[in-house]
């Protein structure tokens, strides 16, 4: 690709290089820098991308992109703001992917990954080859593509993945937009055929600074979205559907005026269904997925395939078969007389939903362990204390992502908020805390492991270190085992 094509339709100060220069690569990461590549000199929030334009250029880099001059005289491409920039150079770098593509973004604090893997399992169904793109991957149907690296990707790797969906023939594409990425330019250029919004409780406020601010980056979202489709149960739900100019298409579980009502909610310990109720169409939904919670996602699910003309009974007959999404509710045998069950709550909200959704199938106690990621917002954890106090029977406190804190610092201060009558232990080593707990499990108890979800790894100091508690609930149990015996 030629420097000019790169930059076509790309605001610009000054371009000192050829425009004809030959671009075999776009990047913002130095170390893949590779001869004729375009380097993206941007600020991240740990590390400036101009303290690496040397190594770019040692490793064969053609031209920088930056606000600041770079010393030499190499190619340059002024950009007063790189990361602004970054979409729409990405866009032209891939042939403007998104084009042709009918995509269906998911924010909220909680529920993205499941909404999006509902909408999967609907578009399937209807004969729509689906692509994927969240917090467990980018993925081409059930074929993954990529590792996580972030919820949403960047918009380097974010066009990356829409050109290989196209080329692989998808026609959808479901993914997360998360409020970072919305405030930091990443789906920037897109136009999204449906915005949906799940709900909004506190997270991420070390970076949002308060929940006006949190609410306004979401909304975002809907500002490049066609149609938005908003939980109407939420206060941000309402307060979206008084500010936007697009068609908004709501869902509730007790307001008739939504466009989407559950009615007859019931929940099982390993199902949930429902009565969804539009104008014209009535369908009994049944989902093989446990959770108050589910029900709330699979409205948002089909509240969105109503938008794009599906017919509710062919949905909830495709839900019939939806597949759990791993870390969220996902079941591990045991081979016990107790269950075990584990989930990504790590937030104040979802883990009372999760406290409260599991308190009302379990036949005995139900046993929590759980801690709060380090080097994120602090107000939460005192709320997580006193959740698990009040909800659960038993908490074990311990590690989660720790990352630079001390996790006994992080302990304490979730422990500061416990004012209920659950039996309380702390143990920051996660993999004794998962022996301990299971230790203490009876007949009929429920174990709950909370806050690593899908996560193959515990991130402390600056290293990712393997933890997997699939393997670590198997490893306990063969040691008892193997104890007992």
């Amino acid at each position: 690709m030629r420097l000019g094509d790169l930059l076509a339709g790309v605001p610009m100060s000054v371009i000192c290089g050829d425009p004809d220069l030959e671009i075999t690569e776009l990047t913002t990461d130095s170390r893949k820098a590779e001869k004729g590549a375009a380097f993206v000199a941007m600020k991240g929030c740990r590390a400036d991308g101009g303290d690496y334009i040397q190594e770019a250029l040692d490793r064969g880099a053609a031209v920088i992109l930056s606000r600041r001059r770079p010393e030499g005289g190499v190619p340059w491409v002024m950009l007063s703001s790189p990361r602004a920039a970054l979409p729409y150079l990405a866009a032209n770098f891939y042939g403007h992917p998104a084009d042709g593509l009918t995509l269906l973004g998911v924010t909220g604090t909680n529920g993205k990954t499941s909404v999006t893997y509902l909408l999967r399992t609907i578009l399937e169904a209807a004969g729509h080859r689906t692509g994927l793109i969240g917090t467990t991957g980018a993925w081409v149907g059930h074929t993954p593509l990529a590792a996580p690296d972030r919820t949403t990707p960047e918009a380097t790797e974010l066009h990356r993945l829409l050109a290989e969906m196209k080329r692989l023939g998808c026609t959808h594409v479901v993914m997360e937009v998360s409020s970072h990425a919305l405030l930091l330019h990443r789906t920037d250029g897109l136009i999204f055929r449906c915005g949906v919004f799940t709900n909004l409780t506190p997270e991420h406020l070390d970076f949002h600074r308060d929940m006006e601010h949190y609410r306004a980056a979401k909304e975002r979202l809907f500002r490049q979205s066609r149609a938005a489709i908003l939980n109407l149960d939420d206060g941000a739900g309402v307060w979206y559907r008084a500010r936007l100019d697009c068609p908004c298409l709501t869902y509730s579980e007790n307001k008739n005026e939504a466009t989407l009502t559950g009615k007859y909610l019931r929940l099982f310990p390993d199902r949930v269904s429902f009565e969804a109720v539009t104008r014209g169409q009535i369908a009994r939904v049944e989902l093989p997925i446990p959770g108050s919670f589910t029900i709330y996602n699979a409205m948002a699910a089909l509240t969105t395939g109503l938008e794009l003309g599906l017919t509710l009974p062919e949905m909830a007959q495709s839900l019939r078969g939806a597949e759990s999404v791993p870390g969220r509710m996902e079941p591990v045998e045991t081979g016990e007389d107790f269950s075990v069950l584990i989930d990504y709550a790590h937030t104040p909200d979802a883990l009372e939903n999760l406290l409260l959704s599991t308190r009302r199938s379990a036949k005995g106690r139900l046993l929590l362990l759980f801690g709060c990621g380090g080097d994120r917002d602090r107000s939460k954890r005192p709320v997580m204390g006193a959740i698990a106090s009040q909800l659960a029977d038993i908490a074990v406190v311990t590690s989660d992502n720790p990352r630079g804190e001390d996790p006994e610092t992080i302990i304490e201060e979730i422990l500061s908020g416990a004012d209920g009558d659950a039996v309380l232990y702390r143990e920051p080593d996660r993999r004794r805390a998962i022996r301990m707990i299971l230790d203490m499990a009876r007949p009929g108890d429920l174990v709950l492991l909370a806050g690593k979800g899908h996560e193959h790894w515990q991130e402390q100091n600056g290293k990712f270190l393997r933890l997997d508690e699939r393997e670590e609930v198997a490893a306990a149990l063969r040691e008892r085992g193997t104890a007992a015996g």
